[in-house]
């Protein structure tokens, strides 16, 4: 045993790296934008070395084999978990989501691979076959899939079902028992004679094809459902639009009444050739003019600028709810809004933060005034939300998880728009603070490409 566990440390450290290399591809594939390989070499040494550690103690632990074989995955699993959660996804069930797919991937890479090349040795002699099929074949294999996966597009369909799922940590379950069938597979092999391994073959390719048609399914009735929650939430947004033009309407019909009042009195007055009434009340009736009608057309006209119905929902509705509570929110929309380079759902989710954030700390003032400013520019799209404050903010301290000035169970709003706009480099943030107003500015890059 001495003379041959050199080369068995080797290889335990050898099949390591390439598992979690081929496990990192996937993920890398599933997660999109937000990995970045940078933060991960930091820490690959300390996975390799776990695995490591994991795969030996299999080795001296043959009597309970697959109890340690059990243990060895649910460690590893936990610590990749964390990593990505640490790393990456901030949102637990969906870290767990996104790696058990991509261990699935991984399994069932390892599995066809071991399967074709046969059973592999760890003596000296079969060292330099054991090395030349495990560097070719698995990075080779692994970026094969990738490649076919992302061809037929399945990352953004694994992206839909951790965005749009209702029940994440049920899913998360449900997936994580796909991965239990994957090893359990996976370990048949070595219960196996040699002339079954191409029925194995094809059973573990069936395998994986099958777990991919599950998911993909649950990713299109996610899909579906999110989209009829979008049609029945257009409807009410088309409503709300609609309540707005007729009150436009409503307020010209009263502006056409009092303006023929109006012009009796002016007519009079410049009959009788004292013009200071009529300069008066032309003045007066410009001002009733701009506070009946001009604002609200003004606003529905900036409105027409954003052309991402989702986005637009959104600010209308907003613009409603804070007109209700007595905020008056100034909008402006510089040029057509047809295209923002991230998901939409998490500009919706980052917006609708900003302004809940913004129209809460305006109530408090004695003048409740929200400022939204959307600029749309080849190069990327602002966003700019101000707000009057009472108190100055604590810049240092508004992005962190909990901190409140209103009290306790508050302050995630912040933290949650960080984190997710963390998750794309195309996206830049930041706030400042010019008394009495605060700022929170926004700016999304138009990648190349898109």
């Amino acid at each position: 045993m001495q003379s041959i566990l050199p080369a068995v440390i080797l290889i335990c450290v050898v099949d390591s790296f390439l598992s979690h290399l081929s496990l990192y591809l996937y993920l890398s594939a599933l997660l999109g934008p937000q990995m970045r390989w940078k933060k991960l070499w930091m820490v690959f040494p300390i996975l390799v070395l776990v695995a490591t550690g994991t795969n030996l103690a299999q080795l001296f632990a043959v009597e309970y084999i697959y109890i340690a074989y059990f243990l060895s995955s649910i460690v590893i699993y936990l610590v990749n978990l964390l990593i990505v959660w640490l790393m990456w996804e901030r949102r637990l069930s969906r870290a767990s989501i996104c790696l058990t797919i991509a261990a699935i991937l991984q399994v069932g890479t390892v599995t066809m691979l071991f399967t074709f090349l046969g059973e592999m040795g760890t003596d000296a002699s079969d060292l330099v076959q054991y090395y030349s099929h495990m560097f070719i074949g698995y990075p080779g294999l692994t970026l094969l899939f990738r490649f076919l996966l992302n061809k037929a597009h399945l990352p953004q369909r694994i992206r839909v079902l951790m965005d749009r799922t209702k029940k994440p940590v049920r899913m998360a379950f449900c997936v994580l028992g796909l991965e239990t069938l994957c090893e359990i597979f996976f370990l048949l092999k070595n219960t196996m004679q040699t002339y079954f391994f191409r029925t194995y073959f094809i059973g573990a390719l069936m395998l994986m094809t099958g777990i991919l048609f599950v998911l993909v399914y649950f990713s299109l009735k996610a899909e579906s459902e999110a989209r009829l929650q979008a049609q029945e939430a257009l409807l009410s947004q088309q409503a709300l639009y609609v309540q707005s033009l007729e009150r436009i309407q409503q307020e010209m019909r009263d502006f056409r009444h009092d303006y023929k009042n109006l012009m009796s009195g002016l007519y009079v007055s410049a009959r009788e050739g004292d013009l200071a009434p009529v300069q008066e009340m032309l003045k007066n009736m410009t001002g009733y003019f701009d506070e009946k009608v001009g604002e609200d057309i003004r606003r529905t006209t900036q409105l027409g600028n954003i052309r991402i119905l989702e986005l637009k929902g959104l600010v209308l509705t907003k613009l409603m709810e804070m007109q209700e509570q007595g905020i008056f929110c100034n909008l402006e929309v510089l040029y057509p809004v047809n295209r923002i380079d991230m998901e939409i759902p998490d500009v919706v989710r980052c917006l609708g933060i900003l302004l809940d954030n913004a129209a809460e700390a305006a109530k408090e003032t004695k003048k409740p005034e929200v400022d939204l400013m959307i600029s749309s520019l080849e190069s990327g799209v602002t966003i700019v939300v101000k707000n009057m404050v009472e108190e100055p903010p604590n810049l240092n301290r508004i992005w962190e998880r909990g901190y409140s000035t209103k009290g306790e169970d508050r302050g995630l709003g912040l933290s949650i728009y960080r984190q997710v706009t963390g998750k794309y480099a195309n996206v830049y943030q930041s706030a400042s603070y010019q008394e009495p107003v605060f700022f929170q500015e926004w700016y999304v890059e138009n990648r190349r490409g898109r």
